[in-house]
């Protein structure tokens, strides 16, 4: 689960992270496009049973009119992963050169993206892009 509370008035955002891939920032204001290290255990252990006690790090990002935020499952991520060739964090690219389209359309060419990687015909997991734009 990685979870976000966007507050558009304070052009904050604030994240935490509990184990999923990290969160991908466009910055309108510089061009780039930079994955969030943030750092988080799973929220339950089910090899141990247990309820990760860990605290989880809490990330505050200053957002700009333009700015872009990608979500993704690990099944975008992982994909191909045994071959020695995951995706990974390779819509990074595709997030720049979209970015003045509109969340739905960088959504849409990350998917098209991620299906163009090749990968094993019977390989099956989730895959789940959110994409938040900033508009004012």
């Amino acid at each position: 689960m990685l979870c976000m509370d966007v507050d558009p008035r304070h052009r904050v955002v604030h994240m935490a992270n509990a184990g999923h891939p990290y969160p991908v920032h466009y910055s309108a204001k510089t061009a780039s496009c930079d994955v969030l290290p943030i750092q988080g255990d799973i929220l339950v252990d089910l090899v141990e049973e247990r309820v990760s006690k860990n605290k989880y790090q809490i990330y505050d990002l200053t957002i700009c009119q333009g700015d872009v935020l990608v979500m993704i499952s690990d099944g975008v991520t992982e994909a191909h992963l045994l071959q020695g060739d995951p995706y990974g964090y390779r819509f990074k690219e595709v997030v720049k050169a979209h970015a003045q389209e509109g969340a739905k359309a960088i959504g849409d060419a990350i998917l098209d993206d991620w299906r163009l990687h090749p990968r094993v015909s019977d390989w099956a997991d989730d895959v789940s892009v959110i994409v938040i734009e900033v508009t004012s």
